[in-house]
């Protein structure tokens, strides 16, 4: 891991995650359903925080200003964050070295996504793993079930370099 692709979070930011993902779930921005905490076995709140972070160590490593809105966004916008260049980023996170960056079968035809970036790691450090354009993830050949149910699904090492982003 390169230490130009690792992201460690201020008390601020970490804070300003906890925030936001509180401030959004009383706003009713819908937080991960009970299904998946059910899939998971983890606090809803704790799988929006750690989304959250990850977003906020991708911004940061872009030199990007996050979303900060606290209120409820356009059911039809489903990007994270905007890069300077104008792409529409999905901001995903993993835990582990060995995780594949995932996404539901409901982003099929999405047409307000650019590409997916995986973020891995725990608060408050956080590694850039890689990212895809979005029809290179959204296709039927990378369709997998891991236990919990179909997902568009790559592994790390199949994602582009941050360098060619």
């Amino acid at each position: 891991m390169s230490t130009s692709e690792c992201v460690t979070l201020t008390d601020a930011e970490i804070w300003l995650a906890e925030y936001l993902v509180r401030e959004r779930r009383q706003d009713g921005i819908a937080l991960p359903t009970k299904v998946e905490r059910l899939r998971s076995g983890r606090d809803p709140i704790e799988i929006e925080r750690d989304g959250m972070e990850a977003e906020l160590a991708f911004c940061r490593y872009q030199n990007i200003y996050p979303d900060i809105e606290a209120t409820c966004r356009s059911t039809t916008n489903q990007f994270d964050c905007i890069t300077d260049t104008g792409m529409r980023v999905d901001v995903k996170w993993c835990a582990r070295a060995t995780d594949h960056l995932l996404a539901m079968p409901h982003k099929i035809g999405c047409d307000d996504i650019d590409a997916f970036v995986l973020v891995q790691g725990k608060r408050p450090t956080f590694r850039i793993v890689g990212w895809t354009p979005f029809s290179t993830l959204i296709d039927v050949s990378n369709l997998r079930n891991f236990g919990h149910g179909p997902a568009y699904a790559m592994r790390q090492e199949d994602l582009s370099s941050m360098d060619t982003f």
